[in-house]
């Protein structure tokens, strides 16, 4: 309170040997927090080598045991995979969820996939911007502006230089709106450039108990390898 009290001080007001002095004591201040910053990142440096060197094993460790526990679950559901075939028929599908019929267990099995391109996927984007190009001359603000967002979702990832995968079903989702057919034909050029690349296994899956309260609870798991 008695900061906000005193008047501001004039560096005009001040007399050459206090200026030096101020700048003096500005300097070793300015020291004194770059000293502190540096033992602070030397700090941190540290307390996270012990952070790791604590915690590192256990959890490489664990990696092999969930590992062995999601084989042991794949190898186990091949029984009941081969039963829903002959039901079904054959599929490529990805996963596969096997509930209880009141919902109190469930579990899915599959696998992670990655989405990229064979490199046909340009033409069907020049057919879309063909098609958005027409939409730029007129007078709708609306689809100017539509226009200017696809063609912003249509720019390829700026690390892959391929287009994000999740485009096409963004894409799909708008064909009906346009009703274009060469807007259909750059979605269907665009859906089939498509490589889908399983990469890890997962098991997931949840359990309702009753804890000792007598609460109802949903336990929920996710592990992947």
């Amino acid at each position: 309170m008695e900061n906000e009290n005193k008047p501001a001080v004039k560096l005009s007001d001040l007399s050459p040997e206090q200026i030096k002095q101020l700048t003096i004591e500005a300097k070793e201040r300015s020291k004194a927090e770059r000293k502190k910053k540096q033992e602070n990142y030397i700090a941190f440096k540290e307390l996270g080598a012990e952070f790791l060197e604590r915690n590192i094993t256990a959890l490489t460790e664990l990696r092999g045991i969930n590992e062995n526990v999601i084989l042991k679950v794949f190898k186990d559901f091949e029984p009941t995979l081969a039963i829903r075939k002959e039901l079904y028929g054959a599929s490529d599908q990805d996963s596969y969820t096997t509930t209880l019929p009141d919902g109190s267990e469930s579990i899915t099995i599959g696998f992670n996939v990655a989405i990229s391109f064979d490199g046909t996927e340009p033409a069907g984007i020049t057919k879309i911007k063909q098609y958005l190009a027409t939409l730029t001359g007129g007078d709708n603000t609306n689809a100017r502006k539509l226009a200017a967002s696809l063609n912003l979702l249509l720019k390829p990832n700026g690390k892959t230089g391929m287009l994000k995968p999740n485009v096409v079903l963004q894409l799909k989702a708008l064909s009906e709106e346009y009703n274009d057919e060469g807007f259909n034909d750059g979605i269907e050029i665009i859906e089939k450039a498509q490589i889908f690349t399983r990469t890890t296994q997962y098991v997931r899956g949840w359990k309702y108990i009753t804890d000792d309260h007598g609460q109802r609870k949903k336990l929920t798991f996710n592990f992947s390898v």
